[in-house]
């Protein structure tokens, strides 16, 4: 995994842990893509590795949405509960 998205997913993380530590029990987070994305069909950088960093902290995938940036670029809404 590059830096970028090492960086990202240490963030997102920190987050979701603080996000428990305040007893919260929804979680939501905006995922953008990087900025040399290809935007062809395929993998989309990052999510997954932020997906899963969130899951780590404690947290579950329930629902998602997406749309495009000022930039045509996609980013995603996850909304994330309790596990």
């Amino acid at each position: 995994m590059g830096w970028i998205k090492d960086a990202k997913a240490a963030a997102i993380a920190k987050e979701a842990a603080r996000a428990i530590e305040e007893g919260r029990k929804v979680f939501v987070a905006r995922v953008n893509v990087g900025m040399t994305h290809h935007l062809m069909s395929g993998s989309v950088p990052g999510f997954a590795e932020q997906i899963e960093a969130v899951e780590d902290a404690g947290w579950r995938l329930d629902q998602m949405s997406f749309c495009q940036d000022a930039k045509d670029k996609p980013e995603g809404y996850f909304l994330f509960r309790r596990a």
